[in-house]
């Protein structure tokens, strides 16, 4: 990638004057389509930064979702890490809506594999 350049130095000081004193002060440098460029961009630097930047950030892109289907598994056990499972329970979920539901089963009796 390039580095970019740096503004001169006498171009940042020439930038709050009027195109008037600017021509005056510096008459061998002066060039009329360069420096009004260049100063209305120096003078203007931190707006049209933010604009960009702005612009950035706003930039919207519409992907479409792909149709997900999800399933929730739901455990119901003391809040201790070596209880055993009290029951279990299963939903089935298309995006935003629910599709089945398998209600709570107990487990009492069950082995623990």
């Amino acid at each position: 990638m390039a580095k970019s350049r740096e503004t001169p130095l006498k171009c940042l000081r020439c930038a709050p004057l009027s195109p008037a004193e600017a021509r005056a002060k510096h008459p061998n440098c002066w060039d009329d389509k360069l420096c009004t460029a260049r100063r209305f961009y120096i003078n203007n630097r931190d707006r049209i930064n933010q604009k960009r930047a702005r612009k950035r950030i706003e930039t919207n892109h519409q992907v479409s979702a792909p149709d997900v289907k999800y399933g929730i598994l739901h455990v119901w056990r003391e809040n201790r890490e070596d209880s055993p499972i009290h029951a279990l329970g299963v939903e089935i979920w298309e995006q935003n809506t629910k599709i089945a539901m398998v209600a709570p089963v107990h487990c009492a009796g069950w082995l623990p594999n």
